[in-house]
């Protein structure tokens, strides 16, 4: 309302201040949010290439260094001959030695040709296995009232995961502990990217030039912390065992029980672990859902305590509050529902999130044998919960074939589904019911085309990941032809674990993922009355007979919406994929007819 046109120009000044332009439409308002606006296309006279770490030229899609070259250049800084060496290359790109500004710019080309600015290479640190950007928990961090200054850094551990440490300078008159500002973050970032620290000074420690000096930021120690969450000690004897089992599990030294399981250093692969050990050690079988609402030793020590008096469901909540209309997402075939923690803290507040987890989980209750009873399964315990009427599914993988079921089942009840969501997930339907030579001509057919797919896809994967591609390749091959010791459960179940992460599945988790994939194998999809949404990744890993619409168009028959969401079949809900892919859920969840 305030200009007729607007662009969104970019560029550093060692390029002359302005390297690209992009006009900004109507499109990229209501669209997208403002942050993934893209910074457009080279202006006339400049080039950009996106590069890896060896400065091997990157595919559209896939997230590199951005090299930027043309008439623009400056010839490099003056009287500072190693800073020009490093930053100003040269390099050989199609048969021709160009000089170039190694920018630090993390950006993805589209498949327009727009580029797209993702963070500072200088910024990013990678924590507890996820790579994140330092600069993001700053401008959360920027947004407390009463900061003046603040600054993020990350620190090594002897023997132990890097950390992060905030630091923060008051304005007069204002006070916070360090439990306000986790809670702040927390509201908007997911929890492995909440400091381990929150450090208050009276003054930043500034270079010449009056920026803060961040290589003489202290270390955080007991005499700089203020205002610390207050460390409760281990007390009953079941607090004192998970404490143990706690710290051999993240390998820390963790003194209090009212410490955050995932702010500690837990993922979704140790939390296995943790729930395998506390049986162990206590004869409790606890679901991995235990941990989306009791994430301290404190909390599932109670748990574990009142274990008797604990009723199985199949429903857990992701996130209990909000007023929206819920979310019902069914597990995939890994069984893993912190799958999905990330979008309890990366969608909107107002919006509950539910989950259905596996029947046989606890190791007690029978594993359901075909898609149709679990489907009716989630379905009997949703409605026994939700009265509405009114209900949106969704599943990654094998979990969409579920949802899909589901949408099926309670429309010809008389509901309404007005969201269906598959999260990458491809229409399989068993060809049990073909003849036996077209059943084995079918499957013969596909292998070809999925060697074929690997090659080509082997040739256009940057240079830096074919060593990892070919070891993955191989490693496939050993789990179909390799010892039956090692391999015979990862033959089966392709979690794609390491074979000392299958180790540690319990036998009752191996049976139940087994007889998923057998139900897997006998359903036939049939046509239903719904509207579907595929999520689809942007990178494909794997061959798909029909890359449109994974085979759903035939099947939905009120029609499909595709919508590319960036990453591949196993990154999608990883960092930084997950905030976009939080972002584009919601926006469609918020546009559904109640």
């Amino acid at each position: 309302s305030k200009c007729s046109t607007l662009y969104n120009v970019y560029g550093p000044t060692e390029t002359t201040i302005w390297s690209s332009i992009k006009k900004i439409t109507d499109e990229d308002i209501h669209h997208q949010a403002p942050e993934y606006i893209s910074i457009g296309k080279p202006l006339h006279n400049n080039t950009f290439y996106v590069v890896d770490e060896n400065f091997n030229l990157l595919p559209a899609g896939i997230p590199g260094q951005l090299l930027i070259g043309g008439d623009g250049l400056a010839a490099g800084y003056y009287g500072d001959e190693k800073l020009t060496n490093e930053k100003f290359i040269y390099k050989n790109i199609f048969g021709k030695n160009q000089k170039f500004f190694a920018s630090g710019d993390i950006v993805t080309l589209d498949f327009k040709g727009n580029f797209h600015f993702k963070e500072r290479k200088d910024s990013q640190v990678k924590i507890r296995g996820f790579r994140i950007d330092l600069s993001e928990i700053e401008e959360t961090i920027s947004k407390i009232e009463g900061v003046k200054e603040y600054a993020v850094k990350s620190f090594p551990e002897a023997g132990q995961e890097v950390f992060i440490a905030a630091y923060i300078v008051m304005k007069a008159n204002f006070k916070l502990s360090e439990n306000e500002v986790k809670t702040f973050i927390s509201k908007f970032l997911p929890s492995y990217m909440i400091p381990s620290y929150i450090v208050f000074l009276e003054k930043m420690p500034l270079t010449p030039n009056n920026k803060i000096d961040r290589k003489n930021l202290p270390k955080p120690s007991k005499d700089l912390i203020t205002g610390s969450t207050q460390v409760k000690p281990a007390v009953t004897k079941t607090e004192k065992i998970i404490l143990e089992i706690w710290n051999n599990v993240l390998k820390r030294n963790i003194s209090g029980v009212n410490q955050d399981f995932f702010e500690s250093g837990g993922n979704s692969i140790l939390a296995m672990k943790l729930i395998s050990e506390i049986e162990t050690h206590t004869g409790v079988r606890l679901p991995l859902s235990i941990l989306f609402e009791n994430t301290t030793i404190e909390k599932i020590s109670e748990v574990v305590d009142k274990e008797k008096s604990l009723s199985w469901k199949s429903l857990v909540a992701i996130k209990k509050t909000g007023n929206k209309q819920p979310l019902y997402i069914i597990h995939g075939a890994g069984l893993n529902l912190l799958l999905f923690n990330t979008l309890k803290d990366l969608m909107n507040e107002d919006q509950p999130i539910y989950g259905l987890q596996a029947s046989g989980l606890d190791g007690k209750t029978e594993p359901l044998k075909t898609v149709e009873e679990m489907a009716s399964h989630y379905i009997s315990e949703i409605l026994e919960f939700d009265k509405s009427g009114v209900y949106s599914v969704a599943g990654v993988s094998f979990g969409g074939i579920i949802a899909y079921e589901m949408a099926k089942q309670f429309t010809e009840m008389g509901y309404k589904v007005n969201f269906v969501g598959l999260f990458d997930a491809v229409a399989y339907s068993s060809n049990k019911n073909l003849p036996r030579f077209k059943r084995f001509l079918k499957t013969g057919i596909l292998v070809i085309k999925q060697i074929l797919f690997a090659i080509v896809n082997f040739f256009e994967i940057p240079m830096g990941m074919k060593k990892q591609f070919i070891i993955k390749k191989l490693k496939g091959i050993a789990r179909r032809f390799g010892h039956k010791q090692y391999y015979e459960f990862e033959r089966r179940v392709d979690v794609g674990l390491e074979k000392k992460e299958i180790k540690e599945i319990p036998d009752y988790m191996k049976k139940l993922m087994e007889t998923n994939y057998k139900a897997l194998d006998n359903y036939i999809i049939s046509p239903a009355d719904v509207h579907v949404t595929l999520f689809k990744a942007k990178l494909k890993t794997f061959y798909i007979e029909d890359f449109k619409f994974f085979g759903w168009k035939k099947f939905a028959l009120k029609g499909i919406d595709v919508i590319e969401v960036p990453g591949d079949h196993n990154t999608t809900f990883a960092p930084p994929n997950d905030k976009l892919f939080a972002d584009i859920l919601q926006k469609k969840l918020d546009s559904r007819e109640i």
